[in-house]
């Protein structure tokens, strides 16, 4: 979903995208979805945790841009996609990059970027 903050203080938003693949979009009137969001309780245990999950990472971008440094950034990046399952730590892929680009990290980082993700 994209630009549900309008369904809590019913603010419009007048935001423009461009999509870089093929995809399908689904347009409602705010005042439909209101209406429907009412009468679908199911939808509601699904839609508001989602809607938190998202107002969360928005304040956590804003508070690692404001209190974080580029190097930071990437490390908590790396560790948020490491996969914990059966304790084998493997990097999930970031936006399709392999391993050895991130193993190159020092080229846009120029700390210990590289020595923590070599030890992860």
């Amino acid at each position: 979903m994209f630009d549900v903050i309008c369904l809590l203080d019913d603010k419009m938003h007048e935001v423009e995208a461009t999509a870089i693949d093929d995809l399908e979009t689904m347009y409602a009137p705010l005042s439909d979805v209101r209406d429907w969001i009412r009468q679908h309780l199911g939808f509601n245990r699904t839609f508001l945790p989602y809607l938190g999950n998202q107002i969360r990472s928005l304040e956590e971008l804003a508070t690692d841009l404001t209190l974080h440094g580029t190097c930071t950034r990437l490390i908590k990046l790396i560790i948020r996609h490491v996969d914990h399952k059966q304790h084998q730590n493997r990097l999930k892929l970031i936006n399709d990059l392999s391993h050895e680009e991130l193993a190159n990290i020092d080229r846009v980082c120029p700390c210990s970027c590289k020595q923590t993700y070599a030890g992860s």
